[in-house]
């Protein structure tokens, strides 16, 4: 929500968090813009972990002009607290419903574990325009941009989003379903003017008001992803599954890989995964040697969450051609998953394996994981690369309330 927020206002976030937390429950995040600054308060499980913490606590007690909340079904990256939408850069911060298919091609692909953390860095560093136009998959974008004080929306056909102002204009408000947006608003006694939903492909931007004043008129571009590889349909004797994808590139199809055909084995890694038009689940793999290609793997009623991350051997079957573009389809039951690379160093070789902390005392990584580590002030949970504090009694401060002297200062460290 943004514009005119209230006590009411903020009871209704707090609905629209425990009832979006259907769509997602590994975390929960809310960035709150205040007159000078952004205030973010991420959790990782359900909302109501989130309420008890800290920084949620504080943004209740200030006043807020937006209120962007998300819950997280995590697709690409792990679920950790930092991982948590909304993300927060300099010009802007943001949340994205959806997963893209091509992270790994967008340049600062690799440089963050999310998608959608790669995907604004690369609006904030672009513009939005540029961005979107080498982005793949599906996407409902929401992000408030600090020097222009607007905040914006933007959603490609994959993805849906509902719209509603209040009843006097003075605030907007925003779901991925119109129930959730009708019962919370219904509870608080909220008044809604008539709810739309946004054209696909359209950036949509207004400025906030800071003043208690009607929202101005909106403005809007025309922003699409990358294009989608066209066909030229080969004749009905050439339509077999075999046929089509072996002869296919000298048949004159645009977009299938001369080098990928059925049958052949490769090495991939577990990106994320999605549904397709049928709600069908699968794997969403990448092969490094061909990393601009869609593969595939279905997986049933399999937990997906399993093989994120993990490197797999497997074999082709298919090339299908769905939604104006091609995707390669790996056999589930060719899929092997593989070991390190003896010349590869382990997963965890960049990372410290032993630490010195703020008491003094060292301290090992095989140690550490054995227990549950909790921040003492806000309860959210404490990673072992984290600059966090040790206090007596085996209690620790996590890096975020670690930055807040008053809190240090209550705690007797400084």
């Amino acid at each position: 929500m943004a514009g005119n927020i209230t006590a009411k206002e903020e009871k209704m976030m707090k609905t629209l968090l425990i009832l979006d937390s259907l769509r997602g429950l590994d975390s929960t995040g809310v960035a709150s813009v205040g007159v000078d600054n952004v205030l973010l308060a991420k959790s990782v499980g359900d909302p109501f972990q989130l309420f008890e913490t800290r920084n949620f606590l504080e943004i209740l007690k200030r006043r807020n002009f937006v209120l962007l909340g998300h819950n997280r079904a995590a697709t690409v990256g792990k679920v950790t607290r930092a991982n948590a939408h909304p993300f927060d850069f300099d010009t802007l911060v943001g949340a994205q419903n959806g997963t893209l298919t091509n992270k790994w091609e967008l340049p600062s692909g690799n440089k963050y574990d999310t998608d959608t953390e790669a995907l604004f860095h690369e609006i904030e560093e672009k513009g939005v325009k540029e961005a979107i136009s080498k982005a793949k998959g599906a996407w409902a974008l929401t992000w408030y941009n600090k020097e222009e004080n607007t905040i914006n929306f933007l959603r490609n056909k994959e993805r849906p989003f509902n719209f509603a102002f209040s009843e006097d204009g003075k605030t907007i408000f925003w779901a991925s379903e119109l129930w959730m947006l009708q019962t919370a608003a219904a509870r608080e006694d909220i008044k809604l003017k008539q709810p739309w939903v946004s054209n696909e492909d359209k950036h949509i931007a207004y400025v906030v008001p800071k003043n208690g004043e009607v929202f101005g008129k909106e403005e809007v571009q025309t922003v699409e992803g990358a294009p989608f590889h066209k066909i030229t349909y080969l004749p009905k004797s050439h339509k077999s599954n075999q046929d089509t994808t072996q002869t296919s590139s000298s048949a004159g199809v645009d977009g299938i890989n001369k080098n990928l055909l059925p049958g052949q084995k490769l090495t991939f890694k577990c990106i994320g995964f999605a549904f397709d038009r049928n709600k069908n689940k699968y794997l969403s793999l990448i092969n490094f040697d061909n990393f601009k290609e869609d593969f595939r793997c279905y997986i049933g009623n399999e937990d997906p969450t399993h093989h994120l991350d993990k490197k797999f051997s497997g074999i082709i079957t298919k090339v299908t051609f769905q939604d104006n573009k091609f995707y390669y389809k790996v056999s589930r039951n060719s899929l092997t998953e593989e070991d390190e690379e003896v010349s590869t160093p382990p997963k965890s070789s960049s990372k410290m394996h032993t630490k010195v902390q703020s008491d003094g005392v060292i301290i090992h990584r095989e140690e550490w994981e054995k227990q549950t580590h909790e921040c003492c002030v806000c309860g959210s949970p404490i990673e072992f690369d984290e600059d966090f504090i040790s206090l007596r009694g085996d209690n620790e401060v996590c890096s975020v309330c670690g930055e807040d002297q008053a809190t240090l200062q209550y705690l007797g460290v400084c």
